[in-house]
């Protein structure tokens, strides 16, 4: 029964996020005026479906993308014949394409923003700067054999003979899972201790309850940590992508099946944790999304730049080899990713 409410909860984890997502560009292509035949929730077969206007509106099997279907697009075959040029994706001006592909990013991160507002607002207080705390360990866990005591600061740790101070608690994790962190540095006392950190990662703090500082913050004050919480993942995500653009923590990245997998965990602990775990995803995805590659709304504002640059000496063909070429590499990324997921699962 359980697997049968993650499916439902993932579902609807991924399906506000994509709807959100190609909500910005659907609303960006009907402010100007581009025809937009079908905008769609999922992928795979339609399961729904309803027309108002001159779109088709439907939610399809697979909660793992959505569309919206301009014309002028070279995969949207089910246009009408009659529809003129300056009603296409290609026919509006430069400018108003790239507002369009920019869109579903900016959705994203408003997403995620307004989500973040939600949770300061529920809570009445946030998180500040300041060492993370261990109120826990559990006799003969991972995180007692890593060293850690109850009444522990975890104040800094080491990569690559570098220390870095920990200032917030979520970007201080994700580093410790994501960088080649050789060292963890806690206060026990009035020592100050290094701990060696094994290349379990995170699986190290198994067994520990840790807790950051906390302060009570007022209504108007939530918008301010909504922003700087925004920014600092944000931030996170962007060093992460740029590492595994060159090629390092690829064994860490997770796919659909790893998602489905930390959605369930989330599900456990409540509302609040699937509510940030979905503006986590969002970020995620609108950064992915801006990534130059010819298939992503960022190759694809590149690829409107050069048009605008070279004008006729633009080639559509080329453009077309760059997207299914590029479209060709994710899908293998996602194989590999997912097979990595599997693995990890079995272990």
């Amino acid at each position: 029964m359980q697997f049968i409410i993650n499916i439902v909860i993932f579902a609807f984890v991924m399906g506000v996020i994509v709807f959100v997502h190609e909500l910005g560009h659907f609303l960006a292509a009907k402010k100007f005026g581009v025809y937009c035949n079908e905008f769609a929730i999922g992928m795979g077969p339609k399961l729904f479906s309803f027309k108002k206007n001159e779109t088709t509106y439907t939610i399809r099997a697979l909660p793992l993308g959505g569309f919206v279907a301009m014309a002028g697009e070279a995969d949207n075959p089910n246009v009408p014949e009659n529809i003129p040029f300056e009603r296409t994706i290609n026919g509006i001006s430069k400018i108003k394409k790239i507002i369009v592909l920019i869109a579903g990013i900016v959705m994203n991160f408003l997403l995620a923003f307004i989500i973040y507002i939600g949770i300061y607002l529920a809570q009445g207080s946030a998180r500040v700067d300041g060492p993370i705390k261990v109120e826990a360990v559990v006799e003969n866990s991972n995180a007692a054999n890593l060293g850690l005591k109850t009444g522990d600061e975890i104040t800094a740790y080491i990569i690559n003979n570098n220390t870095t101070t920990i200032k917030d608690m979520n970007a201080a994790i994700t580093s410790l899972v994501i960088e080649d962190v050789s060292h963890i540095i806690v206060r026990r006392g009035n020592e100050t201790i290094q701990l060696q950190y094994p290349s379990t990662k995170l699986e190290s703090f198994t067994g520990s309850q840790l807790a950051p500082n906390v302060k009570k913050i007022t209504k108007l004050q939530s918008i301010s940590f909504a922003f700087k919480k925004l920014t600092t993942e944000s931030t996170t995500v962007f060093k992460t992508l740029s590492k595994l653009i060159r090629g390092k923590g690829l064994q860490h990245v997770s796919g659909p099946v790893g998602i489905f997998n930390v959605v369930g965990n989330a599900a456990e602990r409540g509302i609040m944790q699937i509510m940030a775990l979905i503006a986590v995803l969002s970020i995620n995805i609108g950064l992915f999304n801006a990534l130059p590659i010819p298939a992503l709304d960022g190759g694809r504002i590149l690829l409107t730049i050069f048009e605008k640059i070279l004008g006729n000496k633009y080639n559509k063909k080329i453009e077309n080899v760059l997207i299914i070429g590029s479209f060709l590499l994710l899908l293998l990324l996602i194989v590999f990713v997912t097979f990595n997921d599997i693995t990890r699962l079995i272990k």
